[in-house]
């Protein structure tokens, strides 16, 4: 009877052993959890802040790309006024030479004025007449603000002539002498035209790679590659 009893007892006392385990167990899982809902939370809070801190970052590099683009329309516009003062500068030398010498001295227009006049007959067709304003304000101005500008459409002067050779001559000059990348994709591109309109195909080749490689996203780069695709279907046409 008494082992009875003590074993009954000491079943009785490891069962709630068990139990008093089992309950431990528990509570410390539920601990582990709420520490990690906490660092959930806690990484949430941070991700969000980041986001926060991105799209700060983003609008601040808006801001500094616009400012940036308004500053070089303010230096290019200034490089202008300084070119034309340096004309003005020297004309007014060159009267007074005149009047001390007493020969006459014509004026000759200034800088922007002498581009404008070229453009302005580039823009309307005149080809002959823009090609001797820009030649004349490279002569004159080979180093002034729009320098690269007159070279580049002087160069597209005898493109749309379909003078190819000259256009070549030209092109060619911009791409070795100027340093406006802006144009440089539709100089490639206008260029890789008249070297495969002079029965030039390899040289073609090599330029419409040279600019799918450093232009790829241009217009010209585009353009290029749907005019390869075009050909690509025609070819394949019974």
């Amino acid at each position: 009877m008494i082992r009875y009893i003590f074993g009954l007892t000491f079943i009785s006392l490891f069962l709630f052993s068990g139990c008093i385990a089992t309950s431990t167990e528990v509570s410390g899982l539920r601990e582990d959890i709420y520490k990690l809902q906490l660092k959930i939370n806690e990484l949430q809070t941070n991700q969000a802040d980041v986001s926060n801190k991105t799209e700060s970052f983003s609008r601040k590099l808006d801001i500094l790309g616009s400012n940036l683009k308004e500053t070089q329309n303010r230096m290019s516009s200034l490089g202008q006024k300084l070119d034309d003062v340096d004309a003005n500068f020297s004309q007014r030398l060159d009267k007074l030479f005149e009047q001390l010498s007493g020969s006459t001295l014509s004026i000759a227009p200034s800088p922007s004025a002498l581009y404008n006049l070229a453009y302005g007959d580039y823009s309307n067709g005149k080809y002959d007449l823009a090609i001797t304003g820009f030649e004349t304000y490279l002569g004159k101005y080979p180093d002034a603000e729009l320098s690269d500008k007159a070279s580049y459409y002087l160069a597209d002067s005898y493109y749309s002539k379909e003078s190819f050779e000259d256009a070549i001559i030209k092109f060619e000059f911009f791409l070795n002498n100027k340093t406006n990348i802006e144009l440089s994709p539709s100089v490639l591109y206008k260029l890789a035209y008249c070297y495969e309109r002079v029965g030039n195909g390899e040289k073609s080749k090599i330029l419409l790679k040279q600019l799918h490689s450093e232009f790829p996203d241009s217009q010209e780069a585009k353009m290029s590659a749907q005019k390869v695709q075009t050909k690509g279907q025609d070819a394949q046409k019974p």
